[in-house]
């Protein structure tokens, strides 16, 4: 066990924070056997794992008891949270892992506990760390509600991310999870603060049939995890102005229509000099009147032979070097 730094305590206006010690172990345990209805639908319930704890204390996984200042005759503890798989040099972060306790959930004392422990994680005279996530199950409205209330972004998904019980059968399964992380270059950060998502914007162009165009286009989207929108389709651009990851869209369009797609890029908010354009071209892209197809060239261009078979290897390796243009 590691020598814990000095001044990992905070008191806010109703809470106090602290790291974990011996006095707790009476009062936590009666927090946790008062919960434990509540807390088995998302997790392991043990009324004697403080100790556990206790003993992993170290550079790597530092446990903090949130106490209600004015404990109304109860056991005291709002919460308990682990800053827990500490990694220092370029990455200097860590995973926040937490309950809450009866009688004290629903009444905003364990968010603010929360803040003042990432406050501690986050700061340069506390654990001095950059980045710290919590994972969150899909249905545990509760818990992401409070990581938003502080400002935490949502990354992503982790599918089957941990072996854990849900529901009153006690079942265990491997079960998915919810990302969200916060930075010290955000913190503190406004609460319920919107997403910042990065807008990705692809065009798949070229002569009607040439060759897998349609295909390619629907591959690349599942591929990248974006909306596909068809130009021939109405509204295809309005779609766009209003998809806040961005889209794949396919359309047929030659140097003629550049003017009209960067009109339609720009309304819809997208700098047309950072569309990737993947252009489809099967070997035999001749117009009917003698003419040579060519790419609008906004963006990067990314000429791709559709006079293959779609391979899931063609089509991964597409969607990366497409995703690796965009500026």
């Amino acid at each position: 066990m590691s020598t814990a730094p000095t001044g990992l305590r905070a008191t806010g206006k109703r809470v106090e924070v602290s790291l974990a010690s011996e006095a707790h172990l009476a009062p936590y345990a009666l927090a946790v056997k008062l919960s434990a209805q509540r807390l088995a639908h998302w997790n392991v319930v043990d009324p004697t794992d403080l100790a556990r704890h206790l003993r992993a204390q170290s550079d790597v996984h530092r446990t903090f008891i949130v106490r209600a200042l004015d404990a109304e005759g109860s056991h005291g503890i709002v919460g308990k949270i682990n800053v827990t798989n500490v990694v220092r040099g370029r990455f200097l972060s860590a995973t926040l892992g937490y309950d809450g306790y009866d009688p004290y959930v629903g009444r905003g004392l364990f968010g603010e506990g929360l803040r003042l422990v990432v406050d501690l994680a986050l700061r340069t005279s506390g654990l001095g760390l950059h980045r710290v996530e919590a994972n969150v199950q899909p249905g545990n409205v509760r818990s992401a509600s409070v990581l938003r209330s502080l400002g935490f972004r949502h990354e992503g998904d982790t599918p089957q991310m941990l072996f854990l019980p849900a529901g009153a059968d006690g079942k265990q399964e491997w079960r998915d999870h919810e990302r969200y992380a916060v930075t010290a270059t955000e913190w503190p950060a406004a609460p319920w603060a919107p997403h910042r998502r990065v807008r990705r914007v692809l065009l798949v162009n070229g002569l009607p049939g040439s060759g897998t165009k349609g295909n390619l286009a629907r591959a690349v989207a599942d591929e990248l995890v974006l909306p596909l929108f068809d130009w021939e389709v109405d509204g295809a651009w309005t779609l766009l102005k209003h998809s806040p990851v961005g889209a794949v869209v396919v359309g047929t369009w030659d140097p003629n229509d550049r003017d009209d797609v960067v009109g339609e890029l720009v309304w819809a908010g997208v700098d047309p000099g950072s569309v990737v354009e993947v252009f489809c071209d099967d070997g035999s892209n001749d117009r009917d009147d003698g003419s040579v197809d060519e790419p609008l060239g906004l963006g990067p261009v990314l000429r791709v032979d559709t006079s293959r078979p779609l391979e899931p290897s063609f089509v991964v390796r597409t969607a990366l070097q497409a995703r690796a243009l965009i500026p």
